[in-house]
C-alpha cells in the first residue's frame, strides 16, 4: 500500500478531477476519501479513451489519520467503456448494512453506460456490477 500524508496530487497526473466524495464507508469513525477522475490529455481524444470519455476512481483508506491508497479495493476502477461521472454516492444500494459506489451525473458522450452500474462492498471489496 501506498501511504499518502498530505494527500499528493501528483499521482493523478493526465487527469482532470470530478469529484471528491468524502465517506466513512467502512463505519469505523473516521473519514475517508473517494476521487473520481478522467482523462484529459493535450492532444487526446474520444477514440483511444484519452479524453474525458471514460472514468478513473482512486480511493484514499484513512488509517488512523494516514490517508492509504487502496485503489486496490475497487474492481474496474477505470474504464474506457463508460464516460466520467460527476458525482460519486455512496449509499447501500443492495440493503446489506454497508456502502456501496452509485456514480450519478454522467457526461454522455454518445456512449452507452446502462441505467445499474454500481459497486458492491463485497467485504470491504467494490465489485463493478452492471
Amino acid at each position: 500500500a501506498k501511504l499518502i500524508s498530505p494527500l499528493n496530487e501528483s499521482i493523478i497526473n493526465s487527469a482532470d478531477i470530478v469529484t471528491f466524495q468524502w465517506e466513512g464507508y467502512d463505519l469505523d469513525g473516521d473519514i475517508d476519501i473517494i476521487v473520481s477522475t478522467t482523462r484529459e490529455e493535450p492532444g487526446g481524444n474520444f477514440n483511444d479513451g484519452t479524453y474525458y470519455d471514460n472514468y478513473h476512481l482512486i480511493f484514499y483508506k484513512n488509517e488512523a489519520g494516514t490517508f492509504i491508497d487502496s485503489t486496490t479495493l475497487i474492481n474496474s476502477d477505470n474504464s474506457n467503456d463508460v464516460p466520467n461521472f460527476y458525482f460519486l454516492r455512496t449509499i447501500d444500494k443492495d440493503n446489506d448494512g454497508d456502502y456501496d459506489l452509485v456514480p450519478d451525473g454522467w457526461a454522455n458522450f454518445g456512449k452507452y453506460y446502462g441505467p445499474n452500474i454500481h459497486w458492491v462492498n463485497q467485504d470491504g471489496m467494490f465489485i463493478r456490477n452492471n
